[in-house]
């Protein structure tokens, strides 16, 4: 009985379901680097957050680079995360420097070659949002190739 009724509307349905996504925002895809000093950041963390406070977040690639998918057009603010390799092999904790020894050729003997060509010790600034100085807009469109150096 309700079928019969709703027969005529049928093929206006696909119309209706279409009308329904078309105040969807659209999105984009935004690849870039992270580098400092002309070397790959690595291991690390790229997150955007925008004004409405939607966060974006992406592992870095071994050779800095990163590919942030369904960014939207926004300002955004940025932060960067990375595990602290200083301390491999000594460094600043003396339990690990009396087992070890110290010193720079030490270090180099025991951290993994993936890590060897990268920086990683970046300034704490760059943890937080509010104090990075990371800041970028895509609000007239999204760059296809964005280069982030923390160097500046």
């Amino acid at each position: 009985m309700s079928y019969v009724k709703l027969r005529p509307w049928l093929p206006l349905l696909p119309l209706v379901l279409l009308c329904a996504s078309c105040g969807a925002e659209e999105k984009f895809q935004a690849t870039g680097k992270l580098e400092m000093n002309g070397k790959p950041v690595y291991p690390a963390t790229l997150i955007l957050k925008d004004e409405k406070g939607t966060v974006l977040s992406i592992n870095v690639t071994r050779d800095g680079s990163f590919r942030l998918m369904e960014v939207r057009k926004a300002k955004y603010v940025a932060a960067i995360q990375t595990p602290k390799l200083a301390n491999v092999g000594g460094g600043s904790n003396p339990a690990v420097a009396a087992q070890s020894g110290t010193g720079e050729k030490r270090r180099e003997a025991i951290v993994p070659e993936k890590f060897k060509n990268v920086s990683n010790n970046i300034s704490e600034k760059y943890n937080r949002f509010d104090t990075s100085g990371l800041s970028y807009d895509f609000s007239e469109g999204v760059p296809s190739d964005l280069t982030i150096d923390l160097s500046k």
